[in-house]
């Protein structure tokens, strides 16, 4: 599964998760649980990095390659100008695919050092290998917040039982790097 990101504006986000699928069809449960994670784990970002609610919504479905694009747009635009303002919604999606991308390199260790520079944070696994995080924000999200780290296990683990899901791993680096 590939998950890539696109920012369409400062004021809304847009995630597209691409499952590759044998034949062109996913089981409805599975589809719903790994919906389910991610948009948890999307609320769960928002309310820790900007205090308040982000509401996602399915804007398109394609054929061939299952696709499905969701909208995230503030709850209310008075919302979103008091409390969120316009740069809510790129750091909300900043945050998950770092997180993704940290949690790729850590696979559920901690990291063994964590160095602060002036363009933000890097992190070591075990093996040596570093990533770089804008803040420390992404890094507190891995080491302390369980549900997160469920939400996440949800989207991703429900797609290991069906066999017709091809399970390579997804490419972060690719799409946000």
């Amino acid at each position: 599964m590939l998950l890539a990101f696109m920012a369409k504006s400062k004021l809304e986000g847009r995630i597209q998760l691409k499952y590759d699928v044998l034949p062109n069809e996913i089981d409805a449960d599975i589809l719903l649980r790994s919906l389910s994670g991610i948009i948890q784990a999307i609320g769960e970002i928002s309310a820790e990095t900007t205090k308040s609610r982000v509401d996602v919504k399915v804007t398109a479905l394609k054929g061939g390659t299952f696709n499905v694009f969701l909208l995230l747009t503030p709850e209310t635009l008075s919302t979103l100008i008091s409390t969120l303002g316009p740069p809510s919604i790129p750091t909300i999606l900043r945050c998950l695919i770092e997180y993704l991308k940290l949690k790729n390199l850590l696979k559920g260790e901690k990291p063994i050092e964590v160095i602060k520079k002036q363009t933000g944070i890097e992190v070591k696994n075990n093996e040596g290998t570093i990533i770089e995080l804008r803040d420390n924000s992404t890094l507190n999200l891995y080491l302390h917040n369980t549900k997160l780290s469920n939400n996440i296990e949800e989207t991703f683990g429900v797609l290991q039982t069906d066999p017709a899901i091809c399970t390579a791993p997804p490419n972060f680096g690719q799409a946000f790097s």
